[in-house]
């Protein structure tokens, strides 16, 4: 089953937002326009570094690693798994997977896919079609920042959240190149625990 909807939630508090404001009926599979790829972002707001979205077969398989400095220069790295509504989190330092099955698949957030009808619902309207980084972009804004979406990949963000701007912006996009099958796999000497 492929993932359904992978939002951008990268910042505190923004899932809830998402989660409160998106109906489950608009939720759909159309998020993937692209076949495969790799994205890697760079992270700027209360938390700063680095995030790489891998994914497969139009999203049948997502692969997330983020790098995040927090305000007090503590780093939270992080390694996650989507497939289907499964959502596998890596401890690579306890050699531990964590499998979650997960019903409300706004959740599984990958942080780089959007749809126009999320975008809406949440009061983003498109205002122009844009170049940036090179890519024919559509530009939706609203009164708490501003989107910049290829294929329904996340370009670049800037999101204000308790009166903090948070932004991501693309620095490397690949697509259509088949990615490695082992990103997509819990390493064979981790520990599994299911949820």
């Amino acid at each position: 089953m492929k993932i359904l909807v992978i939002l951008l939630a990268c910042f505190i508090n923004y899932t809830n937002i998402i989660d409160s404001k998106i109906p489950q009926s608009q939720v759909n599979n159309n998020a993937f326009v692209v076949k495969s790829g790799l994205i890697k972002y760079k992270v700027q707001g209360t938390k700063t570094g680095s995030i790489t979205v891998i994914f497969n077969n139009y999203g049948d398989s997502v692969y997330i690693e983020s790098s995040m400095l927090l305000p007090d220069n503590t780093t939270i790295k992080s390694k996650k798994i989507l497939i289907g509504n499964y959502l596998i989190n890596l401890i690579p330092d306890k050699k531990l997977a964590r499998i979650s099955k997960v019903d409300n698949l706004n959740l599984l957030n990958s942080k780089a896919f959007i749809t126009t009808e999320i975008l809406s619902s949440l009061g983003y309207n498109k205002v122009s079609h844009e170049k940036f980084k090179g890519l024919d972009c559509d530009k939706y804004i609203s009164e708490n920042g501003e989107f910049f979406i290829w294929n329904n990949i996340i370009i670049k963000s800037e999101i204000k959240i308790l009166n903090t701007i948070s932004k991501q912006e693309v620095v490397n996009i690949q697509i259509n190149n088949p990615n490695k099958s082992e990103l997509f796999k819990i390493p064979i000497d981790y520990k599994i625990i299911k949820n």
